[in-house]
């Protein structure tokens, strides 16, 4: 049983949402995913928001364990690793997730950068930091044009 209270309450709520047929909004996509599935990965998320980064890792790697396609996860379990301090594997996490023909979240190239630039990968950083960068400037670009 989860530790923390404000989960099981999180969880209790996604349960009823599910039940009701609604979609919850969560730091990573629900879709596609079964009711135990969604069930895990509000836990993790909801772990990770209150800051328990080592209860959102083992829930991220229990559904890298289940379903090998989703980026954000890997993603997920890497932050994770990184708030832990625990760079190296946070580098192996996020270099599992594979967003190609996805959206990449800006915030992924940052951690990255930062990763890399801890683990002494200057070069490597830095060409995340632009991308992240790049990402910034692009969604400022999108906004000036939607207004």
């Amino acid at each position: 049983m989860n530790a923390n209270p404000i989960a099981h309450v999180h969880r209790l709520t996604l349960f009823l949402l599910v039940l009701l047929g609604l979609q919850p909004h969560g730091l990573i996509a629900q879709e596609a995913l079964s009711v135990p599935q969604r069930l895990k990965l509000s836990d993790a998320n909801q772990n990770f928001r209150s800051g328990y980064f080592l209860e959102a890792k083992k829930g991220y790697e229990a559904l890298l364990l289940e379903i090998q396609d989703r980026p954000e996860i890997n993603f997920m379990a890497g932050k994770a690793a990184f708030n832990l301090r625990r760079y190296q594997e946070a580098l192996a996490f996020f270099s599992q997730a594979d967003f190609t023909g996805k959206e990449v979240p800006n915030d992924y190239h940052v951690y990255l950068g930062k990763a890399l630039f801890i683990t002494y990968q200057i070069d490597s950083s830095q060409s995340h930091f632009t991308l992240a960068l790049q990402g910034l400037d692009e969604k400022e670009k999108a906004e000036s044009d939607a207004s």
